[in-house]
């Protein structure tokens, strides 16, 4: 099967590149902010509306802010029957005050039972 001249004609082409950005994302962090100008990501996309799409689209889930916070209940939590994963993620509602969480819906990602000091250290990310 022959190439066709359009597709002969864009695979010759030099590299080309798509950049998604968010100046609100600049503004709010500074110097901060990550800049994804020296990550790359190659792609095989013949129509620049697909890279685009995808550029787009990894952006939102960039920009999110997420934060990680270590937290220690009293007590060593019960969990009856376990934890069945496959039906929900197990989430927890932070309000720190001092870091500014009220109310952040977070994932608890590790949980850790210390039944000499009788408490549950959670590791919640969100």
């Amino acid at each position: 099967m022959p190439a066709l001249p359009a597709r002969i004609a864009f695979v010759t082409q030099s590299a080309r590149s798509y950049v998604a950005n968010d100046a609100a994302i600049v503004t709010r962090y500074g110097t901060a902010a990550r800049d994804t100008k020296d990550e790359p990501v190659e792609t095989f996309f013949d129509s620049m509306s697909d890279v685009a799409n995808i550029a787009d689209t990894r952006l939102v889930l960039l920009k999110a802010d997420r934060r990680k916070f270590g937290v220690q209940a009293n007590g060593v939590l019960a969990f009856t029957g376990g934890l069945d994963f496959t039906q929900v993620v197990p989430a927890a509602s932070v309000i720190d005050t001092e870091k500014g969480a009220a109310g952040l819906a977070c994932a608890i990602v590790a949980i850790e039972a210390d039944y000499e000091t009788e408490t549950t250290n959670l590791t919640v990310w969100g």
